[in-house]
């Protein structure tokens, strides 16, 4: 059985309030803290265009903007982004893809180090090891 004295205040409580535009969500009467959608929240100084949520504080009457919808498509340029890099994407791109590129790869790729002796090798054969003191 369905208790209907629950049922129906449920069913009547909106989870987050709707207003058209700022005078609309301002002039709704709210007895608690709430949430609202505003479609047209561009009256807000922080919203140029678009639709915004706002978390209401019963306590102090006052709206605080929980997100805005103008920059959720947001596209920017190279240009637009504040404290890149001097380089340029292509320097970026060429820089990453040759990370471990090196002109004499075919050498550096021949030596190794003695398992024994920790010394370096190439080709597998141990190098002359000597120390400052044999010269």
């Amino acid at each position: 059985l369905i208790d209907h004295r629950i049922q129906f205040p449920l069913t009547n409580v909106n989870l987050v309030d709707y207003a058209v535009d700022i005078a609309t969500r301002d002039a709704l009467n709210l007895s608690s803290n709430a949430i609202a959608f505003v479609q047209d929240a561009s009256a807000d100084s922080d919203v140029n265009a678009g639709s915004a949520f706002y978390f209401y504080e019963k306590e102090s009457s006052t709206w605080f903007m929980i997100s805005e919808f103008e920059s959720m498509n947001l596209s920017l340029t190279w240009d637009a982004i504040q404290g890149k890099p001097n380089s340029s994407p292509a320097e970026i791109d060429t820089a990453v893809q040759q990370s471990h590129t090196h002109n004499n790869s075919s050498v550096l790729s021949e030596l190794g180090e003695d398992n024994a002796t920790g010394h370096l090798t190439y080709k597998g054969s141990l190098l002359n090891t000597w120390s400052r003191e044999e010269f």
